[in-house]
């Protein structure tokens, strides 16, 4: 009786959280999503033997594992209400196209004498990937200024693209993602200010 009273208290939760997020924008709805799939992940792990990520290669490969990404892509598919087969494959193309690139990066760098060199990369990705995000959010916030409705799978990829970033933040510490962003912004000078952080990191 007491599981059963435990599980009627999770569904009463659940349905607070679906009358919470009604309100939200999508992209924090995704992010919503995305924390309740890495839950039911770690219910599904209780009692086994997965293996927990040692190295920063492993933990790359886990975190950018086309499955993880597959849940999420399709819930903003849902959401956005993209039916057609054709449109549906130019999101799934882009989304394995930067998986696969990533991943490569974590195989060729796998050995933990590689780990500096892989996080050198993983920061160059970040600015990559920051300054995409960039770019599509600007064109679906222009779109929508026009009063016109954005590109679905621009909305899609804008997302994604905002998620990678939450992922790799994961990765660094919060003064490396405060010095990348400001990179972007002005590169010549923030660029000397984080080689001189990390450099003062590795005498530590």
């Amino acid at each position: 009786m007491e599981a059963v009273g435990s599980i009627q208290h999770l569904r009463r939760i659940l349905i607070e959280i679906e009358g919470l997020v009604s309100s939200y924008s999508l992209e924090e709805r995704t992010s919503v999503c995305q924390l309740l799939e890495e839950c039911v992940r770690k219910v599904q792990g209780i009692g086994t033997d997965s293996p927990i990520p040692k190295t920063l290669s492993e933990a790359v490969l886990d975190r950018f594992s086309f499955d993880r990404w597959r849940i999420f892509t399709e819930s903003l598919i849902g959401h956005m209400e993209i039916q057609e087969l054709s449109v549906q494959s130019l999101i799934w193309s882009y989304l394995q196209s930067r998986l696969q690139k990533i991943q490569a990066l974590a195989f060729l760098l796998a050995d933990p004498e590689d780990e500096a060199e892989l996080r050198d990369h993983l920061l160059y990705w970040y600015v990559e990937s920051k300054a995409e995000w960039f770019q599509f959010n600007c064109r679906v916030n222009y779109t929508t200024v026009r009063g016109e409705n954005p590109d679905p799978v621009l909305v899609v990829q804008a997302s994604l693209s905002s998620h990678t970033l939450q992922v790799l933040e994961a990765l660094f510490d919060e003064q490396e993602i405060t010095l990348l962003t400001d990179f972007i912004s002005a590169p010549l000078p923030n660029a000397l200010l984080l080689d001189s952080y990390r450099q003062s990191n590795s005498r530590a």
